[in-house]
């Protein structure tokens, strides 16, 4: 039996999933919370929050609460594969007011495929699974300027194929933020702006094959704007460069604007524009929900496609968590 070929067919379907070429581990591009995913994947510059290990380390540091821990849910491509999810983790602790540490975790299950043989033959079965486990330590260097970075171990198991033992791979994050309260119309707000480098690190190796980590440089802004008492407009804006693998480099961006009332309820929307062939689908629309009640939250996002044809439309995600 030629393992080889079954396991090309295998990436074929798992890219395909993914809407990625020339590398692996796709999932690490996936906005991992409600809230920036209705936001239009904004999130390198908006306010810090349980997510923070996934966007931008450097911002937790200027989180308001002394620890904070969420958990999000997503369905991926459920109308064409059976029990492909997402599910992640993600929290940060202050240390002091100028030192933070954060961690995370990440489960995509890629679903249950069919193998076949270069005869066309059934092989049986294969539930992929990939993880990723992180954690990140943050400090404040100047005022309203804070760094940070991430460690990140990545583990792909393609379902127990024979001769294909589970790819390991280590990254870095890299990340600065810089936050600043202004006067607009006469009314305190915040303006931010984050730069991070993200999964910077080894190749992930399957059989006698390396793949290279979706490197990413991603710049982002946001401004806070009270337009009355208890009434809060955020608008932000992110773009990201995916430099590495070399045949799978794109440009892709987004912009969200989000109505907050009394900080307890919340209405966003967003939009994402992607490079088609080399993304996680194509262009969409954003439209998210939340609520906050004492240290509780809870968001929904929907994705709303565009283009004529993309697997993830409709796709939603779920987001609960508690701050201390």
């Amino acid at each position: 039996m030629n393992w080889k070929i079954i396991l090309v067919s295998l990436f074929g379907i798992l890219f395909v999933a993914g809407n990625s070429q020339g590398q692996s581990v796709a999932f690490l591009e996936v906005a991992p919370d409600a809230r920036s995913a209705a936001l239009g994947e904004t999130g390198t510059a908006l306010s810090p929050d349980a997510w923070s290990v996934y966007w931008n380390v450097a911002k937790a540091v200027v989180a308001e609460s002394k620890a904070e821990i969420a958990y999000s849910y997503t369905p991926w491509m459920r109308d064409f594969l059976s029990g492909s999810r997402f599910h992640r983790l993600g929290g940060f602790w202050r240390l002091s007011d100028k030192e933070v540490v954060v961690a995370g975790f990440r489960h995509f299950a890629n679903g249950e495929f069919d193998l076949v043989d270069e005869d066309g033959l059934d092989n049986g079965k294969v539930r992929p699974d990939e993880y990723a486990l992180e954690a990140g330590y943050a400090r404040s260097l100047l005022k309203g300027f804070s760094a940070g970075a991430t460690i990140r171990y990545i583990r792909s198991d393609l379902g127990a194929i024979r001769g294909v033992d589970p790819a390991n791979a280590v990254a870095f994050d890299l990340g600065t933020y810089y936050r600043k309260e202004v006067t607009l119309w006469h009314r305190k707000s915040l303006v931010a702006a984050g730069l991070t480098f993200a999964d910077l690190g080894s190749r992930i190796k399957y059989a006698d094959s390396k793949y290279a980590l979706p490197a990413r440089l991603s710049v982002g802004a946001s401004l806070e704007l009270p337009v009355a008492e208890h009434h809060v407009l955020t608008c932000a804006a992110n773009v990201a460069w995916r430099v590495v693998p070399s045949d799978s480099r794109t440009c892709n961006g987004g912009v969200g604007v989000e109505y907050g009332l009394y900080g307890i309820g919340f209405f966003r929307a967003g939009y994402r524009w992607n490079d088609m062939e080399k993304s996680t689908g194509g262009d969409y629309v954003s439209l998210g929900l939340g609520v906050k009640y004492w240290h509780l939250f809870a968001d929904v996002a929907w994705r709303l496609a565009t283009e004529n044809y993309d697997a993830l439309d409709k796709t939603f995600t779920f987001s609960v968590g508690v701050s201390f």
